[in-house]
């Protein structure tokens, strides 16, 4: 099982899935996004095409069966990409608060997304993750949470930054979706305020074998914020009930 993180994390954000999905049997693998974390991105450009390539090469090397690939929000648009250029590696696919196109429609979420991406190339990264920390993680229970992903997001490099961002709102695999022929899971966040449900279930609508399930007071870092709800419905997902 292959899980892939959102922009500007690491694969600490799934710390609370490794051990309950081992624990049901399943052989999960948390990897950094290349340019991501401890890792390098090895081509001049980063692109989700070349990304998508590199984790590819990378599941071919250690994998030697299907994969069950899990992506979230930026990671489920990997997700997606690795789908429809290796079809016949991916026996199942969830997305959770993910898209096929990002193109916001309401108000607060275009000024929202633009704002980040004039504070990622005129503010500077740092000033940019505690917008997106304050914007994800807004409960006063959540501080904790607001510190590691500002931590997390300013220890990433400023030129891949942007150049995920850049990537993100190029990103329309809408006219390809019906391609994709494996069960796929759309799960969303009820509270969701960086991926409209509208996106979420277009998403589901287009790919021919998939379902949209809900999750109550979810926001957008269902790993973190709900996870005994995300382990739950993935794990049930996994073994096909």
């Amino acid at each position: 099982m292959l899980l892939l993180h959102g922009l500007g994390v690491d694969p600490n954000s799934w710390s609370y899935q490794l051990s309950a999905l081992a624990q049901a049997g399943m052989h999960p693998l948390a990897v950094d996004v290349p340019g991501f974390g401890k890792s390098v991105y090895h081509q001049p450009r980063w692109t989700f095409r070349g990304v998508a390539g590199e984790l590819a090469q990378f599941a071919q090397a250690v994998i030697d069966s299907n994969l069950v690939v899990v992506g979230l929000s930026m990671g489920g648009a990997l997700a997606l990409q690795l789908t429809l250029g290796r079809p016949q590696w991916v026996s199942r696919l969830m997305l959770i608060n993910g898209f096929a196109c990002l193109r916001p429609t309401r108000f607060s979420d275009i000024v929202y997304l633009v704002g980040r991406g004039i504070a990622a190339y005129l503010l500077g990264v740092v000033w940019q993750a505690q917008m997106v920390a304050g914007r994800i993680f807004p409960g006063n229970d959540q501080q904790q949470m607001r510190k590691a992903l500002i931590e997390s997001i300013s220890r990433t490099e400023a030129d891949i930054h942007r150049a995920a961002m850049r990537s993100l709102a190029l990103f329309d695999v809408r006219k390809r979706l019906g391609e994709i022929g494996v069960p796929t899971l759309v799960l969303t966040g009820e509270l969701d305020n960086t991926v409209a449900a509208g996106l979420q279930s277009e998403l589901a609508a287009g790919i021919p074998y998939a379902r949209q399930t809900i999750i109550e007071g979810g926001g957008h870092a269902l790993s973190v914020d709900q996870p005994d709800a995300i382990n739950r419905v993935l794990i049930d997902f996994i073994k096909g009930t």
